[in-house]
């Protein structure tokens, strides 16, 4: 069942894609261009100096491509939910996904997935190749796992947004500063000094999103992974927490 719920959503945004396939196409260019200009700015960046905090080049080029990677399958798999959940509170077409007898929240998270986003992984994959760390099978499936960690501490904060919807009503504003936020997590995590430190890793996890897999292959130490896995864990807690307890309090727009 599980499977099918999971499977629908991707079947109907194919499909949808492979009519409208020009979309696709120009989609595609897009993402180009705009990792390119990323991959651009860091390179000015270098121009005069050979390391940032300890980190070259080639690093940044690991952790932009991680950034990437969980950008394109957060938006791909969860953010058109979260960003609908706002709508359906308002037009009081929420009531409708609390009335499904089964596997509620998975649906409503997957409910708006895009599988035309996933091509904007073809040019991270190709700088992985490239510049990645990897010297045998073992040390992808550990990048694959902290990679992992990564987007799920992305989900849970913008599981956690979304949840407030039940609270304000109209969150737009709030997912619009979360999207502007975490454009910057191709940023290495050593940048942040003093409190904005503590902002960016516990608070608003900016810099362990993509941080986590790729600190650990330069400086092979956990304590980033373990930061955006507790990161993770809270907000997701937190998100549930909030949309059990003000569910309670909710009302239609129908009455």
């Amino acid at each position: 069942m599980v499977a099918n719920v999971i499977k629908e959503p991707l079947r109907a945004s194919y499909l949808k894609n492979k009519v409208y396939l020009k979309d696709t196409v120009l989609l595609i260019i897009y993402d180009f261009f705009t990792f390119l200009i990323q991959v651009l700015f860091s390179k000015i960046i270098f121009f005069n100096v050979l390391k940032i905090e300890g980190w070259e080049f080639e690093d940044i080029l690991f952790l932009l491509a991680t950034s990437q990677i969980i950008e394109i399958l957060y938006y791909t798999f969860f953010f058109g939910g979260f960003a609908s959940i706002n709508d359906w509170v308002i037009e009081g077409k929420f009531g409708y996904f609390l009335l499904l007898p089964n596997y509620r929240k998975l649906y409503m998270f997957l409910h708006k997935v895009d599988v035309k986003k996933c091509f904007g992984l073809i040019f991270p994959f190709f700088i992985l190749c490239k510049f990645g760390p990897f010297g045998s099978i073992l040390d992808i499936v550990v990048y694959l796992f902290l990679l992992s960690i990564g987007l799920f501490t992305r989900f849970s904060f913008g599981y956690f947004i979304a949840s407030l919807v039940l609270i304000f009503t109209k969150v737009e504003a709030i997912q619009s500063v979360e999207m502007e936020l975490f454009a910057y997590s191709n940023f290495p995590y050593v940048i942040y000094q003093g409190i904005w430190k503590w902002v960016f890793l516990f608070v608003v996890p900016v810099g362990v999103i993509a941080n986590a897999p790729v600190s650990f292959f330069k400086v092979h130490t956990y304590k980033i992974f373990a930061i955006a896995f507790l990161a993770g864990v809270t907000f997701y807690m937190l998100a549930t927490m909030v949309f059990k307890v003000f569910l309670k309090r909710y009302q239609s727009a129908g009455g």
